[in-house]
């Protein structure tokens, strides 16, 4: 897959989205963002959240069995975010906040 996406960059087909509407940018962009979200949650915790909408069972998620497993991963999100706010174009902003999360999981 790495070798079509370089294909992909080399043949320059990323520039057809200069002919694309903002607006259908923004909905792609919006719908990946569910997508990965919904893939975090459920690699830190083994529930989907959008199957548990989808059924109507969405209290599941925040019951404490499984807030538990995806409460840290958010927490460490969240770390990251406010870390590159703060610190503006520093190259070691994720190799330090890397650092500093396996620290702090090892001594837990």
């Amino acid at each position: 897959s790495g070798f079509v996406l370089y294909g992909i960059g080399l043949a320059r087909v990323g520039g057809v989205l200069r002919f694309m509407p903002f607006a259908v940018e923004i909905g792609v962009q919006a719908a990946l963002g569910v997508v990965l979200l919904d893939l975090g949650v459920e690699a830190s915790s083994g529930r989907s959240p959008l199957e548990e909408l989808g059924r109507s069972e969405w209290r599941k998620l925040v019951g404490w069995e499984v807030l538990r497993l995806w409460l840290p991963a958010l927490i460490a999100a969240l770390g990251v975010l406010t870390f590159t706010k703060k610190v503006k174009d520093w190259p070691y902003t994720i190799v330090t906040f890397m650092a500093v999360s396996i620290t702090c999981f090892h001594s837990f």
